[in-house]
């Protein structure tokens, strides 16, 4: 299980659960939710389900691959927007017992989103519509992180980067990510 709270577009946090099995290679199942620490909790919120797959391993270096979907939800006085997207990324490390240190190199691409929005909107734009729209953009993010073993059973976590959007869209207006991360081991 695992409790996180960071930086991403906002202030965040995150709970969720992985499940760790070996096949062929290790792999991790994980469920998570987060959401933004604003002044309304639960107007945005984004679920993730996927999976981690070790494809690499020398000596103590292992490279990773993560896959999930998600679903997303962003509301604001004019418009609520729900998506449905992807999130992939290589993870390449050194692992040690108690300690890691690893990079990331990711992709997070929404397929479709669905747009509704406020009478406030209609009544300043009485053409606009409400409905799926294929998504244009999505973004690449980079970024550190860093694990240490605290007891037995917890470890603390602690991740950085930065992103960035693909083609010609407009990158964030802070488009940093920082996140520091508790897991409870079964």
């Amino acid at each position: 299980m695992h409790i996180n709270i960071g930086y991403d577009f906002g202030v965040t946090s995150q709970i969720g659960y992985s499940y760790f099995t070996k096949i062929k290679k290790p792999v991790w199942f994980t469920f998570d939710y987060s959401f933004p620490m604003g002044k309304t909790l639960f107007d945005d919120f984004k679920f993730r389900f996927g999976g981690q797959i070790e494809v690499a391993e020398y000596k103590n270096f292992i490279a990773s691959l993560k896959l999930f979907g998600n679903y997303k939800r962003h509301e604001t006085e004019l418009v609520r927007i729900t998506n449905f997207g992807i999130e992939t990324s290589v993870l390449v490390g050194y692992y040690k017992p108690t300690w890691l240190l690893a990079t990331e190199l990711g992709f997070i691409k929404p397929f479709a989103s669905n747009l509704k929005h406020s009478d406030i909107m209609k009544d300043n734009y009485p053409a606009i519509q409400n409905g799926w729209y294929a998504s244009s953009g999505g973004y690449y993010f980079y970024g550190i992180q860093a694990g240490k073993s605290i007891t037995k059973s917890f470890d603390i976590s602690f991740r950085i980067g930065y992103t960035k959007a693909n083609a010609d869209n407009k990158d964030a207006i802070l488009p940093y990510y920082a996140q520091i991360g508790l897991m409870k081991r079964f």
